[in-house]
């Protein structure tokens, strides 16, 4: 009877300590400048920060829907690309991070038309345009230009969810979140990805499932360095359908800064919203930003002031810039 009471206190001291350690993280307020005080869209799509420019893309725009926004002046200089089916014009566009200086990498989510923009040539009065090869892949959500002819790939339905190529050369690599086959994998396994380039660090988050995956990617050969616990208490399972719980979300966007993994979640500690009541009102977006280091390890939280809907910096400092509400959307920057 004694060892039975005294597991039981063990079992209570254990789950103290473990209430303790999550309330116990750092929790900071940070003061933001705003950088562009209104942004005329009905909904901001990606924001990329480059050396010297943010680059957000409007979905509803026709007539240039990347907006280059210089740093150094606080100011849009220009809007470039073109919604059609010209040469130079894109379908269905999404911009993505590049490896080339001051510049994005653009690719058509249902035609194989990719091509880079060089921003500098904007100042030169040049067309930024630069046709790219066609991309034979099919079903993918993400792409990222990590070095010159190479490339991460995010293909969610695949036995293996990520494929680097190198040329001609192809690694896949990724397992499943969970351990039996999906009819909606494509669905349900979709998220942001980044990669610093100075660590060879390649995260994924998901959008709906608390969850994170660190990869080192040195050589070509990916190794995973860190993955979230995915609890049952995230999801349910009928027949070959995973289902997400409705009431809490995963990362809403992700960045990678020198110091830290930054990623878009609720405080569901201090603002215990059921996400299912969020819908379209972006003033009931989360204010915060889970800062982790690359190891996976949660440094602190950050409330940045306003909701936020989009996240970018780069990994040379620690500077966030972040798409707001307040109450239009707004462009601001902290320093984390």
């Amino acid at each position: 009877m004694r060892i039975i009471i005294l597991h039981i206190i063990l079992l209570c001291f254990l789950l103290i300590s473990c209430r303790s350690e999550k309330k116990d993280v750092l929790r900071e307020t940070v003061e933001y400048k705003v950088i562009t005080d209104s942004i005329f869209t009905r909904m901001p799509g990606t924001m990329i920060k480059t050396d010297d420019y943010l680059v957000w893309q409007d979905p509803f725009a026709i007539d240039g829907f990347a907006h280059i926004i210089d740093i150094k002046k606080d100011k849009e200089i220009a809007a470039i690309g073109v919604i059609g089916q010209g040469p130079d014009e894109f379908n269905t566009p999404s911009i993505c991070t590049s490896s080339s200086k001051n510049s994005i990498f653009v690719y058509d989510m249902n035609t194989s038309h990719q091509a880079y923009y060089f921003i500098d040539s904007l100042k030169e009065n040049k067309n930024p345009y630069y046709k790219y090869t066609d991309n034979p892949q099919n079903s993918i959500t993400g792409i990222i230009n990590i070095a010159e002819n190479k490339f991460i790939i995010s293909q969610p339905s695949k036995d293996k969810r990520f494929k680097i190529i190198n040329n001609e050369n192809i690694t896949e690599f990724g397992n499943p979140l969970i351990s039996m086959q999906l009819d909606n994998s494509y669905d349900v396994y979709q998220g942001a990805i980044s990669y610093n380039y100075k660590r060879q660090k390649f995260v994924f988050t998901s959008l709906r499932l608390p969850y994170i995956e660190i990869y080192d990617i040195k050589n070509n050969i990916p190794t995973l360095v860190y993955k979230s616990d995915l609890g049952k208490e995230s999801y349910s399972i009928e027949g070959k359908t995973l289902k997400p719980y409705s009431h809490r979300k995963g990362a809403r966007d992700l960045t990678l800064l020198k110091d830290f993994i930054v990623v878009i979640q609720r405080d569901y500690d201090i603002d215990n919203i059921d996400e299912s009541t969020v819908g379209m009102d972006f003033n009931k977006l989360p204010k915060t930003v889970f800062l982790y280091d690359y190891n996976g390890g949660l440094k602190k939280i950050v409330d940045v002031g306003i909701p936020i809907f989009r996240i970018a910096g780069n990994v040379k400092d620690n500077i966030l810039y972040a798409i707001g509400v307040n109450p239009d959307f707004v462009i601001v920057k902290c320093e984390l």
